[in-house]
Parts: C-alpha cells; sequence; structure tokens
C-alpha cells in the first residue's frame, strides 16, 4: 500500500518517516545525489 489516503492507518512508509510524494525540489536534490554517487544515467 503506498497511500491509504488516511491518516487513520499506518503503514511502513509513515513509521520510516517519508512523505508520500516528494516536492520538486527534493526531487532535483535527490536526483543530483545519485549522479554524484554514480548512480543516475540519462541514457
Amino acid at each position: 500500500m503506498t497511500n491509504p489516503n488516511t491518516n487513520r492507518i499506518v503503514i511502513g512508509w509513515d513509521l520510516a518517516g517519508y512523505n508520500p510524494q516528494l516536492s520538486w525540489e527534493q526531487e532535483e536534490d535527490r536526483r543530483a545525489s545519485a549522479k554524484r554517487l554514480g548512480m543516475w544515467h540519462d541514457d
């Protein structure tokens, strides 16, 4: 279950502290980090 759209159900993502969806800035930051680590390829 990725996003049950309710706060009455606690899932693993809640326990881990992750938000259901990244903001655009967070997405760009994670992509830049992955590129620096050699884990992202634009081919």
